[in-house]
């Protein structure tokens, strides 16, 4: 049996950039929401900080990004 989400069947586009819409957006993908996150071509600005692996910066492993972008889609 599959357990559904509070939000099951939500679907949420996500523009936000800073920390309060990432984490909103991040609760309602735990939830069960279909999370869409819209980026610019270089990425949103919560992938640029700080702290990353080794202290070498890239936009896909940045701890915020990494904990607040979990469970989401990406469109460019």
């Amino acid at each position: 049996m599959q357990v559904k989400g509070a939000c099951d069947g939500l679907r949420v586009i996500d523009f936000s950039w800073w920390m309060a819409g990432p984490l909103a957006t991040m609760v309602l993908a735990d939830n069960g929401a279909d999370v869409i996150k819209v980026e610019p071509p270089a990425g949103g600005e919560i992938r640029r900080l700080p702290p990353f692996p080794d202290d070498r910066p890239h936009v896909d492993t940045g701890a915020c990004h990494l904990a607040l972008d979990t469970g989401k889609r990406s469109v460019v």
